[in-house]
C-alpha cells in the first residue's frame, strides 16, 4: 500500500478496530501531506485479524468498509487527524488491524484531489 500511496495528500499512519461492550470502532490516525487544510475526505479501509488475514469489516460480509468525513477543520498540513466511525458488523471475526487509503480529498480553499 506504501507505494499505492506514495503520492496520496492523506495517507494512513494508524489504523485499527477498537471493539467495546456495545459497539466496533474503525479508528484511523490520517496525516496531511499536502500544501492545503483538508476540508473532508473519503476512502477505503480493509480489515485484517492479528495474524494478517482478511476479516470481515461489514454486514455483507467484504474485509473492506467506505470512510468519509465532511466539515474536518483540524487537518492543516503537516497534522494528523483522528476519523473514529461506528462499524455495523455483526460477525464473530475479529478486525483488529486496518490498512487505508484515501481516494478523494477536498480543500479548505475548494480546490480537490481524487485518485486516477
Amino acid at each position: 500500500l506504501a507505494d499505492f500511496t506514495r503520492q496520496d495528500p492523506l495517507v494512513l499512519t494508524l489504523g485499527d478496530v477498537a471493539r467495546g461492550t456495545e459497539d466496533s470502532r474503525l479508528q484511523l490516525d490520517l496525516t496531511n501531506r499536502g500544501k492545503c487544510p483538508i476540508s473532508s475526505f473519503a476512502g477505503v479501509a480493509y480489515g485484517y485479524d492479528a495474524y494478517g488475514r482478511p476479516s470481515r469489516m461489514n454486514k455483507g460480509g467484504e474485509n473492506y468498509v467506505a470512510f468519509s468525513e465532511t466539515q474536518v477543520t483540524d487537518l492543516s498540513p503537516a497534522t494528523t487527524h483522528t476519523l473514529s466511525m461506528k462499524l455495523h458488523n455483526d460477525n464473530n471475526e475479529h478486525a483488529s488491524l486496518v490498512l487505508a487509503h484515501v481516494d478523494q480529498v477536498k480543500c479548505a480553499d475548494g480546490t480537490s484531489w481524487a485518485r486516477k
